[in-house]
């Protein structure tokens, strides 16, 4: 391939890879926060409800990519590799900054700074990790950072949207289940946004 195109043309899947994968990662997501909370001896709290929502959608996300990607593409482990070290330092990033600007601005202020700082950690980690690897690392990391802040708006509008109508009844007729269900909902935003905006990255030169 020797023309630019976007990543979502040469691999179909790919948004669809995503989505999936957010939906099933974030599906899962609920054992993780009960844990963390518990030992933090924080359970309830919004951000880490968020955090390790973000964190284990964006590994189901990454795997799902990685499968399109893995018959033909041979950067694809190193794209696996700059999407879970960006993940981890998007999600430590995000939670570190939340914790400092809370104590001197309101949680909605911290919040937003929270998943501001942790997209553009997930940006800069994930260009150091491709920038040997394929000459678009830095519209890759671009498009990453800002397709999971546009993604975690997106999923944040949409919570604030369905939880009492969708999240709170299926919790109550279905209990953990439930509430797994209308996390997969919420990775479903988060998957599709985030897929939308890394495969319009435009590549070229590399085998597909």
């Amino acid at each position: 391939m020797t023309h630019a195109t976007r990543l979502s043309r040469v691999r179909p899947g790919w948004v669809v890879a995503s989505t999936v994968g957010g939906a099933v990662g974030a599906a899962t997501s609920y054992p993780f926060t009960w844990v963390v909370g518990a030992v933090l001896g924080v359970s309830g709290s919004a951000m880490v409800y968020w955090a390790l929502l973000t964190g284990v959608s964006l590994l189901g996300i990454a795997a799902g990519q990685w499968l399109v990607l893995r018959p033909t593409a041979l950067w694809a482990r190193s794209l696996l590799l700059a999407e879970l070290s960006g993940g981890v330092a998007g999600v430590g990033i995000g939670t570190v900054s939340f914790g400092v600007a809370i104590g001197v601005t309101n949680a909605a202020a911290a919040t937003g700074l929270a998943f501001f700082g942790g997209c553009v950690a997930l940006g800069i980690v994930k260009w150091l990790a491709l920038r040997t690897r394929v000459a678009w690392a830095s519209r890759w990391a671009v498009a990453s950072g800002a397709g999971l802040l546009v993604a975690l708006i997106g999923a944040s509008v949409f919570t604030f949207l369905f939880l009492h109508a969708i999240g709170d009844v299926l919790g109550a007729q279905l209990g953990q289940i439930g509430v797994a269900l209308f996390r997969a909902m919420q990775g479903l935003v988060l998957g599709s946004l985030y897929g939308v905006a890394t495969g319009g990255v435009r590549i070229r030169g590399e085998a597909v």
